[in-house]
């Protein structure tokens, strides 16, 4: 068989990987937001501070598009953020119409004690897994990853190249 061409798999065995990667995501998930509400906080911030103390400068939009979620929805949470402290939003000095985002002293600490909390979950979920059990998940995700969004594209683009929305 051509080394270049995966090797077939079965079905079932598609289907029990997909059902294993979506119960692992919601546990991790769960447990995540779990601990992190011990902290007065929820996943949805969570992610926000830690993705801002990481890029400074952001506008709304590329943060909704760095978390995949909605305008609107984070919208909620970046109103959330700011009236706890943690967030200011600050007129572009590029664009006088875009906000950039910016996290005060407040949202800095809580994005350290986030991330504290998420890299002791990670340790505890993924303790027991190997580096090369880890090396080849990472692989085999990442593949997905790039396969998924290339079929995303596909379907939103027709073969002429124009938009299919």
């Amino acid at each position: 068989m051509d080394k270049s061409s995966p090797a077939p798999n079965d079905p079932r065995q598609r289907a029990a990987f997909m059902e294993a990667l979506s119960l692992a995501q919601r546990r991790i998930r769960t447990l995540f937001d779990a601990r992190v509400r011990l902290e007065g906080m929820t996943l949805a911030r969570a992610r926000v501070l830690m993705t801002l103390d990481d890029r400074a400068g952001l506008n709304q939009r590329e943060l909704a598009d760095i978390l995949g979620i909605e305008g609107p929805t984070l919208a909620r949470i970046l109103d959330g953020l700011e009236k706890g402290g943690w967030l200011i939003r600050q007129v572009s000095p590029s664009d006088r119409r875009v906000r950039e985002l910016a996290l005060t002293d407040a949202g800095r600490q809580a994005a350290a004690r986030m991330r504290d909390i998420a890299g002791a979950t990670r340790a505890e979920v993924l303790g027991g897994v190997s580096a090369a059990d880890l090396e080849a998940a990472t692989r085999v995700l990442r593949a997905v990853a790039v396969i998924s969004s290339s079929v995303h594209t596909a379907e939103k683009t027709g073969e002429d190249g124009d938009r299919n929305e």
